[in-house]
């Protein structure tokens, strides 16, 4: 799958997930002064804080950034798993043709299929058999420093889910310090004894944000550092398999096993008779 559908996809996962969210605010805030005697619902609870004045807009605002990060993660993840699948990273149909194609010593049509192929076994592949003239050892070597470029890029692009993983827990970090601010101010403007819905607003937003970041930091964090072990599981195969190919490039490897069969001996040679003077 190309760059483009892994994009494609993610974005329609994002979409849903948005629109979802505002088919949910939009009764939510119709229904605001209603129902405010009536329990709230989980959006109520999760996606926005209200004090006795109504609905409190910065830590709504840090839920809703916090909310807003958990969909770029979604679409991170997915777009890492679609990379990270051993059909992608090493083609078995690839395989199966380059192994056939080197096999019937078709090099030049073997090239082609390589450079054809936009994964990155085929990618390996291509400048081992750009290395072919100058022996098995530059392929070898070819394969390892190719291997090695493809995997330090691939896992250097998981760092914006790790950055989103750890962005996430600071912004709720945030929000949370707001909230216990806003209930000490509070309970000092009430002289030390506040009524408890006065409190409750800025300990609901400080508890919510908290939530919220923790939901944002652990999928981020965990899936980042699993997609690197996952990353470097497929450079392996596919540096595997690669050698696997090259094998008949090895120095006597079209050589037969069979030890030759030593010549035979010259029979000895029957002395002349003498002939008498």
């Amino acid at each position: 799958m190309s760059k483009r559908k892994n994009f494609v996809l993610s974005l329609w996962a994002a979409a849903l997930a948005i629109a979802f969210c505002l088919m949910q605010v939009a009764p939510v805030l119709a229904q605001e002064e209603a129902a405010e005697h009536k329990p709230k619902g989980f959006f109520q609870k999760f996606m926005m804080v209200a004090d006795e004045q109504g609905i409190e807009f910065i830590g709504t605002a840090v839920i809703w950034a916090c909310f807003l990060i958990s969909i770029v993660i979604i679409s991170l993840i997915i777009q890492a798993a679609l990379k990270t699948r051993k059909a992608v990273y090493t083609p078995g149909t690839l395989v199966d043709t380059l192994d056939r194609l080197i096999a019937e010593k078709n090099f030049k049509e073997a090239i082609e299929v390589a450079n054809s192929d936009p994964s990155p076994f085929g990618h390996i592949m291509r400048h081992a058999l750009a290395e072919a003239p100058r022996g098995y050892p530059a392929m070898e070597a070819a394969i390892e420093e190719t291997a090695d470029n493809i995997n330090n890029r691939r896992v250097r692009s998981f760092v914006w889910l790790e950055l989103a993983g750890a962005a996430g827990p600071m912004i709720g970090l945030f929000g949370t310090v707001y909230g216990m601010i806003v209930s000490f101010n509070k309970l000092v403007e009430a002289g030390g004894t506040p009524k408890a819905s006065a409190l409750a607003g800025g300990i609901a937003t400080a508890l919510v944000c908290t939530f919220w970041g923790l939901i944002v930091g652990i999928p981020g964090v965990i899936t980042a550092s699993l997609f690197r072990v996952m990353t470097e599981g497929r450079t392996a195969e596919a540096i595997a398999a690669a050698k696997q190919l090259i094998a008949p490039f090895r120095p006597g490897a079209g050589k037969s096993s069979k030890p030759s069969t030593p010549a035979p001996s010259a029979a000895p040679a029957t002395p002349k008779p003498v002939t008498a003077t």
